[in-house]
């Protein structure tokens, strides 16, 4: 064979070669970004999941406070949307998830909405047992009045001694819960000096 025509048959199988490298690059590159992504959106939705939960439980954690407030103002005789209003506006008020969404519904009712279309909107914000019976009150309330101040004052007893049981049940399964952490990383720790003198001993007889 001719030394010109091997000259292009090694070229164009370098160039083939290298060609060839660069595309399988390209693919790996490709592939790597496309797991980033999915780990990316697997982490961004696992966190979105765990803040909601957090947004909602620090809503259900204020809700006896703010019915004991609601019902001393109905009591004193405010209208329902005037001690909304109140508890609301009042300087210092905590910034919790239950009162930023209270807000909105007063928002929403200065825009024309209406308090029982808002109320929805909240229960809607805010899925859970306790933040929908304490809409139903309200609406209910709204609608065909009723002795709403004792109601609240008692939703709010009855969801104290919740939260208290909450955290009684959450304290006794602490130390479980320690267990796993201390079986993978501390007894490991405190065994690895005697595993290393026996191997030593284990050696030095061989």
């Amino acid at each position: 064979m001719n030394q010109p025509i091997l000259l292009i048959m090694f070229f164009a199988l370098g160039v083939g070669t290298c060609f060839a490298i660069i595309l399988r690059t390209r693919l790996i590159k490709s592939e790597s970004v496309k797991s980033l992504g999915a780990v990316s959106n697997t982490l961004q939705s696992f966190w979105l999941r765990r803040s909601s939960r957090a947004y909602q439980q620090q809503a259900r954690y204020a809700l006896s406070g703010f019915m004991e407030t609601l019902a001393m103002l109905l009591s004193a005789g405010y209208p329902l949307m005037s001690a909304l209003q109140r508890i609301a506006s009042t300087p210092g008020s905590p910034n919790n998830p239950l009162m930023c969404e209270v807000r909105e519904v007063l928002r929403r009712t200065r825009t024309g909405e209406s308090l029982t279309d808002a109320l929805q909107k909240l229960r809607a914000a805010l899925p859970g047992a306790e933040i929908a019976m304490f809409v139903s009150l309200l609406v209910q309330a709204n609608h065909h009045g009723g002795r709403l101040a004792e109601l609240l004052n008692h939703q709010a007893e009855v969801r104290r001694q919740q939260i208290a049981e909450e955290i009684e049940t959450r304290a006794q399964e602490a130390p479980v819960r320690l267990l796993l952490p201390l079986i993978v990383f501390i007894f490991p720790a405190t065994m690895l000096p005697f595993i290393g003198v026996i191997l030593g001993k284990l050696m030095w007889q061989i």
